[in-house]
Parts: structure tokens; sequence; C-alpha cells
């Protein structure tokens, strides 16, 4: 097989045997040849789908024709979705004779992806409170491995706020583990996630893996619920297993109560990894990030006032007054999005924190309101943001003095309370407050950060349904507020990128990747390893300088300026420059992803490839980092690109964004390697290609 045969195999094309495999799958589960991928206990006692307690019953499985009752990111939870022709639904059910519980397993198999994604509602239909429902496994999976051979997950760190912010890893299993002074041994199995009570669903992983098998198949994996999570791979007895939960629910259901379980998406591959995780990033990019606009997601150039001093820190001393001056020097550069952030809704107390739960502008910072702001805004062609922090409530707030029934302790701080989004009356009253800024202030843009809190404090056999309760009325306001407010851009942030996952990606167009920037070696990596599994511009990146270096740090996501415009020595000419390559070359970013190196802070070299296969066209993004002291300066200044994804026997045209060199080369040539000279580091260069 030649180079270019080979990188073909790493793309995101379905094939019809990945298709058949997984319609296969699911077939097989339903009727009950192999067992379901799900597991619980009731009172202790294993679920067992033949006993005669159990009841079954299925629903006709169907082409989607607008009657699904799973909740998806781009339509309503628990309601009708809109017509979808494109996936074919499932439904089980099974009831306990004893106590009425009925635990309904639903969901669909896409059509053009070799794909199914689930969801469990349990209810108790019962007159009495149910048994305790404990070791809910929502995915719990086992795979044949007669060959006994290792496998491998591949996943990527969340968003914790560190350099290695959603940088990649692969780790085998089993796996050697060292005991200490003992021998090492042998672990046949590997954790992920697991944050406590904080609803921050990747704060230590990102919730989605590629679980690679031996015989070059896999399995790629998502996880769709915002608050903890675990979840575990094992490699023993010739079986391949991998299960998620929430660690220490256990949980009755009172007559009448019914409770949506977290959403799985599983994703079936044959041969190399890399198309398993293309197949992933187009399948996200299709059916989950909502479009904008009427069209599919685009990642629009933002401003963020917490950013517009070139890297001094987090600016949240914000007016009218300190802003008005930043519009058209922004508008003059490009910018299509200008979000106000922490504390806009702040009087003159030097801690914004304190007015968490009131959202109305005071008149010290904005005398006229915010609609002169956005007024100046929309003239320039720039939508106008809001930051929220929409579960933390501070208790001398109107909200929370007026209304204390919708409060909840917040665990790490006695003074701040999360508002429970359980009660409708708190999803109406926060939905009435966006509603008045939207229709009142011209708010054309929601952004969210922070997360909700939960105290430990449920008794025992109620263990975890605080957080189902408040995780599902979240939802609820979500597609609440999409549905009122289609139109609205939706950027997602919970104290940086704590809460990526299936739920929040299907409602938002972007996320921020950190509270922590600045760093174009950490950037650079966290792009790498999100464009792994997320579909490029699904990550937020602030950059504080205009070189070409900090800029293309920043190209492989949504694209934030944080430029202090107003300094005498801004560059806005090079700043211009860098908007309008960004915008020449961000309808790449849904491509597939190849990279070219490994991820590493510290490597002398670091590149990635996108490409368009359905325009036959893409670039590369090349770094050199400065050298580190182990490193001796005579290593060679010239970087080899390999290109994958091509087709045979065209011909493409090369721009060199850097250089500005322009070249012609075949497919065959540019899978074999082209040269990219850079001198000196730090430096980078963009070659853009195009078939001719």
């Amino acid at each position: 097989m030649s180079r270019l045969e080979h990188s073909r195999d790493e793309s995101g094309a379905v094939n019809e045997r990945e298709l058949a495999k997984t319609s296969d799958w699911l077939s097989s589960v339903i009727n009950g040849y192999v067992g379901f991928p799900f597991s619980f206990t009731l009172d202790g006692k294993e679920f067992v789908p033949g006993e005669p307690r159990w009841s079954v019953r299925q629903g006709d499985v169907r082409q989607g024709d607008g009657s699904s009752v799973l909740p998806n990111g781009r339509g309503k939870t628990d309601e009708p979705s809109p017509c979808l022709t494109d996936r074919e639904f499932f439904c089980v059910s099974f009831t306990d004779a004893e106590s009425g519980l009925e635990i309904t397993w639903q969901g669909y198999r896409y059509a053009d992806f070799p794909a199914v994604e689930w969801t469990f509602a349990l209810e108790n239909t019962g007159q009495t409170d149910t048994g305790v429902i404990g070791e809910f496994k929502y995915l719990d999976l086992s795979v044949d491995n007669p060959s006994g051979e290792p496998c491998v997950i591949h996943g990527a760190n969340g968003g914790r706020c560190g350099r290695d912010d959603l940088m990649p890893f692969s780790w085998q299993v089993p796996f050697t583990q060292d005991a200490g002074t003992r021998a090492a041994r042998l672990a046949t199995s590997r954790t992920l996630g697991g944050v406590g009570v904080t609803l921050r669903s990747s704060e230590i992983h990102l919730p989605f893996i590629n679980l690679q098998m031996p015989d070059k198949c896999g399995l790629c994996i998502g996880v769709g619920w915002s608050g903890t999570w675990e979840g575990a791979v094992s490699n023993a007895d010739n079986t391949i297993g991998a299960a998620f939960w929430i660690n220490g629910a256990a949980f009755y259901l009172k007559p009448g109560e019914r409770i949506q379980m977290p959403k799985v998406l599983l994703m079936f591959w044959e041969g190399e990894p890399l198309h398993g995780s293309n197949m992933l990033r187009r399948l996200l990019y299709k059916h989950y990030i909502p479009n904008l606009s009427g069209q599919p997601q685009k990642p629009l150039v933002s401003v963020n006032s917490a950013f517009c001093n070139a890297g001094e820190g987090w600016d949240h001393d914000i007016s009218h007054e300190k802003l008005a001056p930043l519009i058209e020097p922004f508008a003059s550069l490009g910018a299509e999005l200008f979000i106000m952030d922490y504390g806009w809704n702040n009087d003159r107390d030097p801690d914004p924190m304190k007015v968490l739960g009131d959202w109305t502008s005071k008149a010290e910072r904005f005398p006229d309101g915010l609609k002169p702001f956005s007024d100046a805004l929309n003239k320039n062609n720039i939508t106008f943001g809001l930051w929220f922090q929409c579960e933390k409530v501070m208790p001398q707030t109107p909200v929370a003095r007026t209304h204390p029934e919708w409060m909840g302790d917040h665990r790490e701080n006695p003074e701040r309370m999360t508002l429970r989004f359980c009660f409708p009356q708190a999803r109406e009253w926060f939905l009435g407050e966006i509603k008045r800024l939207v229709c009142e202030q011209g708010m054309g843009c929601y952004r969210q950060d922070g997360w909700g809190d939960i105290q430990p404090d449920e008794q025992d056999g109620r263990k975890g349904i605080t957080q189902f309760e408040h995780l599902n009325g979240l939802y609820a306001m979500w597609d609440a507020l999409r549905e009122q407010h289609p139109d609205l851009i939706y950027e997602g942030c919970s104290g940086g990128g704590r809460r990526i996952d299936l739920q929040a990606l299907g409602r938002f167009h972007w996320h921020q990747k950190s509270d922590r920037w600045y760093d174009s070696e950490s950037d650079q990596c966290s792009l790498y390893g999100a464009n792994l599994f997320l579909p490029g511009g699904a990550l937020n990146i602030p950059i504080n300088t205009t070189s070409d270096y900090a800029a293309f740090s920043g190209f492989a996501g949504q694209l934030s300026l944080g430029w202090d415009v107003l300094d005498p020595g801004f560059d806005a000419e090079q700043a211009a420059i860098q908007v309008l390559r960004y915008k020449r070359l961000r309808h790449l970013l849904s491509g597939d992803f190849y990279p070219m190196t490994p991820c590493t802070l510290d490597g002398r070299w670091l590149a990635y490839q996108f490409h368009r296969a359905d325009l036959d066209e893409g670039m590369v993004i090349i770094f050199k980092r400065q050298p580190c002291s182990a490193i001796l300066h005579t290593e060679p200044q010239e970087f080899v690109a390999v290109l994958r994804g091509l087709s045979p026997d065209i011909i493409y045209s090369l721009d060199y964004v850097t250089s500005g060199k322009s070249e012609t080369v075949s497919a065959n040539e540019l899978a074999d390697g082209i040269p990219v000279t850079l001198e000196g580091a730090p430096s980078s260069e963009i070659v853009y290609y195009k078939k001719q």
C-alpha cells in the first residue's frame, strides 16, 4: 500500500462494513443475542433481563420521523425532535413487577455513521418507593479478545488550568504498575474521570476516548453528562471491558418520580485509530455542534473584555467609558463578536462575585444601560455578548432573598448558593432575565461560565438524586433558551474547559479551552489534543500578541483577540493581517485532522494538518519552538511535512503564508514529504493548499 493510500485509510470517510457491523450489533442486543450494554443493581441484586420479575417491552424500530424522545443537541429534552431521517430509533423498557420501577433504554442508530447513541429514563410507576438503584453503569460493554493482546486507550486531559490542558495521552491495558518496593505488577484496568461532587465534566479528562483493540478495530466512546462521571477500561481473561458510571449514586425513586440518565455515544471503527477519531469529529460536527445563522458552525473572530489588555491579567473592571473606545479599533481589524465578561453587572464593589444572580447593569458603570454599547457594536457588524454564571447566586441578591426555596447550598463556598434549575419557576425566572437583555439591551451572544455545586448531604438511599435533578433542569433551561432565542451565539466556559461533553457540545457553538492563557506551546498542544476528538473550531483560544507564532498557535480553534488595541505601540496593520488570514482558513477546521509530530510541550517541532476531502483543500500548521538547553543549536532548520488524505494524480497549488512562497506540487510528492525551512525560533509557517 502506498503512503497516499494508507493516509486515506486515516480519513473520516465511513465504509459500509462499519455501518453493517453497527447495525448487526444493535439488532443482536435488542433481539437478545448478546447482552445489553448497561448494568445496575436493585436493592443489591444484579439486574438480569430474563428474570420473571422484569417484563420487557420493545418500541417500534423506525426511521427518524419526528417522534424521538431522546434528548439530542439540536432538539429538546423529552419532546419530539425535528424530523430526523438520518437515524433509526429504538426503545426497550424493563418494568419491575414488584415495585413498578421502569427502566427505558432509548436511542438511535445513525444511518450515515457507524454509531449508536442512547440514554435511560428511570421512572417509578408504582404506588410506593422503589428499591435502591445502585451501581448504574450507563455503559457496561464487553468485547471478546481471543488473542489476549493489550488494548490502548487514546484520550485527552481535561481543561484544569495547567500547561497540559487537553493534551492527548495513550494508555496501554494491561500496563505495568509500580508497586513501590515490591516487584512491579500488571494492572488490568485503567480509570478515567472522577471529580467528587463538583459538576465539571471535563476537569480531569475529556469525556471522549478512542479505544484501540487488537486486530485493527476499535470503539470511540463519548459521555453526555455535565457533572461527575467515572469510567474504566479493563483487559483480562480474553475480554476487553469498558464501563462508565456516576460514582456513589445509589437512590430510590418516589412514586411518580422520573429522572434522565447520562447520554452515551458508541461508534465502531475498523483500520487505523486516526480513522476513528476523524469519523468522530465528522459526526460531532454534523449532528451535535449547533448551526450558526442557519449554516454549519463557522468559528467567529471574537473579543472578550477580560482579555483586552494584552495578557495583563483578568480585567473585570469594565464600564461603558472604558470599553466604548475599543469598538472602532476592533471593528477595523475584522472582529465579529464582542463579549462583556465578568464584571458587567457589578457596581463599584472590588469583588464582582458579590452580585452573582443579579443580572442587571449598574448606573455607576453603564449610566444609560447596555443598549448604547450594543448599538455601537451593531453599527459595526459586531454581535454583542454577555457573560453569566447562571448556576451560582450570592445570598444578598434579590432573587436569593425573594426565592430561598430555589437555592441549594454551595459546597465549596458557604457564602454562595446554587440556583436549582430542577424548579421550573427558577428556570422561568432566569429565562426572563435573558429575554429582557436580548429584547431591551441588544444581547446577541450568551456566554455561560461556572458550574453548580451540590452539598453531599443527601440521605441514605437518595445519593446522587440532587445531581440528576439539577442537570436535567439545566438541560431543560438550555433547550428552552435555544428554542426562545435560536439566533443567539452560544459560548461555553466552566472556569475554563471544565464542562465539555456531549450534552454541552450539542448546545454551545464553542467552548473556552482553559482559564490559563497566553502560553503558545500549551495552546498548540491543547488544540492538537482536542482536535483528535472534537471538530476544529470547538475550542476558544485567546491570543495576546500579533506575531505569527502566537497567532498561528490559536488558528486551530475559535480565535479570540486578546490585544490591547489602545496601546500606542500596538501593530494594527499586522493584527488585521492575522484576522484576515484566519478568516481565509477557518473553513478548513471542519476537515479531517492529521498530526505530523508527537505532541509535547518541549519538543522542537510540532505540526498538524487539516484536510477538507469534499473540497480537496487544506492547510498544514508548523511550529518551531525555542530550543531547550539539551538541544544543540546545530539542529536542522528544515521540517519535512508529509501530507495525508490527498487525492491521487492531482496537482495542488501551495501558498506559504509566512514566507509568501508559492508552488505547484503533485499529490504523490506531497505524500512523500515537502521540506519547510524555518529560520530561528520561535517561528512558524502555514502551508495552504488546494487542487488546481
